[in-house]
């Protein structure tokens, strides 16, 4: 009995030990991350888009058919499944996948950071599991890109490493709000109403 409780209490001092340690991980601030709020007054400019499925949350299309079966083959399988394009190419935006593009002036990026800055309402949000971005906001700073890749469908939001921003900061009204905001700016492509 005493070598079960020794061996329960130093579970438990591990347990509480591997939670401090966890809690004390996500407390650091991360030095290279930038509140938007930063990253939109510094920005050169900004751009909103619709862009097709990319790769990295496009669905997975796996051939189907018995490899003895010789009338249908992979050069057949790719034209009619075309290979999807990546998000990024060579560290920068995909232009291949832009479908519509707004490039944002001084009053609209005012306009667009407080609707993502305004504060969360206690609501549920309706989340659905397709996880597929088409719409992008992309901040321009010195030659460089940083991106929020948007799924309006299930309420998913995507970053570049350098943003601090989550879909933890969205509630229905704001995914309203900004639904409205690309679409008043022509940025029409690929909105389901769900």
């Amino acid at each position: 009995m005493k070598h079960l409780i020794k061996n329960l209490s130093v579970f438990v001092l591990c347990f509480v030990l591997i939670l401090v340690f966890l809690s004390n991980l996500q407390a650091q601030p991360n030095d290279n991350k930038k509140s938007l709020k930063e990253k939109f007054e510094s920005a050169d400019s900004i751009v909103i888009i619709s862009h097709e499925i990319t790769v990295e949350y496009g669905p997975k299309l796996v051939h189907d058919w018995d490899k003895k079966d010789k009338s249908f083959n992979l050069r057949k399988w790719n034209k009619l499944h075309p290979p999807l394009e990546n998000y990024l190419y060579k560290g920068k935006l995909n232009r291949k996948i832009i479908k519509e593009s707004f490039k944002l002036r001084a009053g609209n990026r005012a306009e667009l950071l407080s609707i993502l800055l305004k504060k969360v309402q206690i609501t549920t949000v309706k989340n659905y599991n397709c996880d597929e971005p088409r719409h992008s906001i992309i901040i321009y700073k010195n030659m460089k890109q940083s991106y929020l890749d948007i799924c309006f469908s299930c309420k998913r939001i995507h970053t570049s490493r350098d943003i601090d921003f989550s879909f933890f900061n969205m509630d229905e009204n704001k995914w309203e709000s900004l639904k409205n905001f690309f679409q008043t700016y022509e940025i029409t492509d690929f909105f389901l109403d769900y």
